[in-house]
């Protein structure tokens, strides 16, 4: 069997491919050149745009901004001895100081909210200080273990402003390092 690959949207300039096994396949075609479906017949590309649908919804949300962040967890750790408290109350809300002051390596799990901070002003595209505070952007976790976030003041504002009506959200850290990805939806 030959690889699959991603190709462009001939109709919409974002590609979306399917994540799943079912049917139909968005977008693709075998490595070799000729386009097909996942049942091996031919089918050009502009012909699969306009007639596949996704197998997890029958609505098309549109995204908004993407963020990526990555930050040294080592770089909060000097920040939270240099300044202490000042630190942290100016930066993290009184939620994400507790939960991540109760972790055993708290400056990890507060690198990843930093970073999950400046993802969602870079999803934006505005940067924290003039549009949205830090503490204006609030990272909590269902029971589950899944951040979510929660905007207020300025935040919410531009949120309204800009029509999301999703704002996924997902952490991780080492040792070393946090990166947080944020996807703003319509």
């Amino acid at each position: 069997m030959l690889p699959w690959r991603i190709i462009p949207n001939e109709i919409n300039p974002i590609c979306r491919v399917s994540a799943s096994d079912a049917k139909p396949r968005r977008f693709t075609e075998r490595s070799r050149g000729d386009a097909s479906d996942i049942d091996g017949q031919l089918v050009r590309a502009s012909e699969r745009a306009r007639t596949s649908q996704t197998p997890y919804s029958s609505h098309q949300m549109s995204v908004i901004g993407i963020g990526v962040d990555v930050i040294e967890c080592s770089r909060i750790q000097r920040s939270i001895e240099r300044f202490g408290n000042r630190f942290l109350q100016r930066v993290f809300t009184d939620g994400e100081i507790e939960y991540s002051m109760s972790m055993k390596f708290p400056e990890r799990h507060l690198a990843a909210r930093f970073a999950g901070k400046e993802a969602v002003a870079k999803a934006f595209g505005t940067g924290i200080g003039k549009a949205m505070g830090w503490r204006n952007i609030d990272i909590r976790k269902k029971e589950s273990g899944e951040p979510f976030l929660v905007f207020s003041g300025p935040a919410e504002a531009f949120a309204t402003e800009r029509s999301v009506a999703s704002a996924l959200i997902t952490l991780s850290h080492t040792e070393n390092y946090a990166v947080a990805c944020v996807v703003l939806q319509r």
